[in-house]
């Protein structure tokens, strides 16, 4: 990770900051925070410019109650994503539908840094009034 990226707004959009005529910054936490969030929140082949990114989320969703297979799923794409810099991912809360689709995810995922292990609470949801991944 970099020493500052640009900080993001609820939306995903760059955060630009009005009363100062600014970007704002993050740096450490904040910003593997939001580079967790951009893997998992981005779905394979939504980026015209490198299809390969992205996490297919429709697979995901159509796994079901699987939660084995989802971890797994989940897990092998950061590691591919994050090389060493991915350690573990625990799925703290699965929740599926009706029809046995996933709609709410949220999971722990430790990653080394600079400053050695960092264990960061993620979610990823199918859900619109929860706002997407």
């Amino acid at each position: 990770m970099s020493k500052y990226a640009f900080a993001l707004d609820d939306d995903g959009d760059i955060k630009y900051n009005e009363d100062t005529g600014t970007f704002d910054m993050v740096s450490a936490d904040d910003e593997v925070t939001q580079y967790l969030y951009l893997l998992l929140g981005t779905n394979l082949g939504e980026l015209t410019w490198n299809e390969d990114i992205g996490l297919p989320q429709q697979q995901l969703i159509l796994m079901g109650d699987d939660e084995m297979a989802v971890q797994s799923m989940i897990s092998n794409y950061l590691e591919e994503m994050l090389g060493t810099q991915f350690v573990d991912l625990d799925i703290t809360h699965f929740e599926v539908d009706n029809e046995n689709r996933l709609t709410n995810l949220q999971c722990s995922v430790t990653m080394n840094t600079e400053d050695g292990e960092l264990t960061l609470d993620t979610a990823i949801s199918n859900d619109s009034e929860r706002g997407g991944a």
